[in-house]
């Protein structure tokens, strides 16, 4: 699917109550966002990675979207 939208970040501290709401989300599938670098680097712990934090406000989502075959029975 392709969104269309407006890309924030979310830096600290003024976004500090939304970074650790995303944070407690994300927690809950142990380290599902990192990639091979990531990992190492925490393996190593050599450069600690500082996650950004950002937002899409959706403005559009052209295209085909899927729908529940219960829906269409309707």
């Amino acid at each position: 699917m392709i969104v269309y939208g407006e890309y924030n970040e979310l830096p600290e501290p003024q976004y500090t109550a939304e970074r650790k709401h995303a944070g407690s989300l994300l927690a809950k599938r142990h380290q599902w966002w990192l990639n091979a670098l990531g990992q190492q680097q925490m393996r190593v712990e050599e450069n600690s990675i500082e996650p950004l934090f950002f937002r899409i406000r959706i403005q559009s989502m052209p295209g085909l979207r899927a729908t529940d075959e219960k829906e269409k029975r309707g």
